[in-house]
């Protein structure tokens, strides 16, 4: 995404399908770590900012949030390694602020790809839909405490063939159809 964004071809179809095709890959990926209780790792192409600013009020230098790590530690973090005052500014959440400086990966996709306006509604609201999909489908799997991939493989050897049917009915199985079609356009054109 980096190396696409950082060519002239923004005005081109060629930058559309391209943006097109990542971000069903994306998409793809995501619905395969839902489908196999991979939340964090969904969650972080689908939910999870990529970067975080951390701007402290008074003369505190600003810092990158580490991305897995808690708030609080890498606060107390900070105010052990600043001296004086400092340190007791640093603790107080509240003279904290988080800037958002790059979303999580699909949405960002999906705003750069509305932003082409080479593709129309029905195309995006699928996207949309499917990106729902992903966040039902751990939600589903979560509330049914099922946590890990084995545990959802022991659920479904074990439940009967309505039971089986209703699981798999909220899993993603995303198919890659729009994968491959872009790729074929893009040979074709």
């Amino acid at each position: 995404m980096v190396k696409l964004n950082r060519t002239d071809l923004h005005e081109s179809f060629y930058y559309a399908l391209t943006l097109a095709r990542l971000l069903e890959a994306t998409l793809l990926c995501a619905g395969h770590y839902a489908d196999n209780c991979e939340f964090s790792l969904a969650g972080d192409l689908l939910v999870n900012p990529r970067k975080i600013k951390v701007r402290m009020k008074g003369d505190v230098p600003a810092f990158d949030k580490i991305r897995h790590g808690r708030m609080t530690d890498q606060l107390l973090q900070l105010a052990e390694s600043c001296p004086g005052p400092w340190g007791d500014k640093v603790m107080d959440k509240r003279n904290a602020t988080c800037d958002i400086i790059s979303p999580a990966l699909l949405p960002c996709l999906h705003t750069q790809l509305v932003r082409t306006g080479r593709f129309g509604g029905v195309y995006l609201e699928r996207v949309e839909d499917r990106m729902t999909t992903v966040a039902d489908t751990m939600g589903f799997l979560a509330a049914g405490q099922i946590l890990s991939s084995k545990a959802l493989h022991v659920r479904l050897q074990a439940a009967d063939p309505e039971e089986k049917a209703f699981i798999e009915s909220h899993l993603c199985r995303f198919d890659g159809a729009w994968f491959r079609l872009f790729g074929m356009i893009r040979v074709l054109i």
